[in-house]
């Protein structure tokens, strides 16, 4: 029940936990989507851009109304 994220901030790779209902969700969200490179892909399969994560990330916060 972990995830291994490669090459994260600071170019360090790391281990966090993964909670078991986000484990569902990635699960039916990989059953749909059926990515091949990256979990999370952009247009033509790219992996996203880190601006494009930072305002996808935003855009839930003020969704969420979550004041940074």
């Amino acid at each position: 029940m972990v995830i291994h994220v490669r090459q994260s901030k600071g170019r360090k790779d790391r281990t966090v936990m993964l909670p078991e209902n986000i484990l569902l969700e990635l699960r039916s969200y990989y059953q749909t989507y059926k990515p091949n490179d990256y979990l999370f892909e952009g247009t033509n399969g790219n992996k996203y851009s880190s601006t494009s994560v930072q305002n996808i990330v935003k855009k839930a916060a003020r969704m969420a109304s979550i004041n940074v």
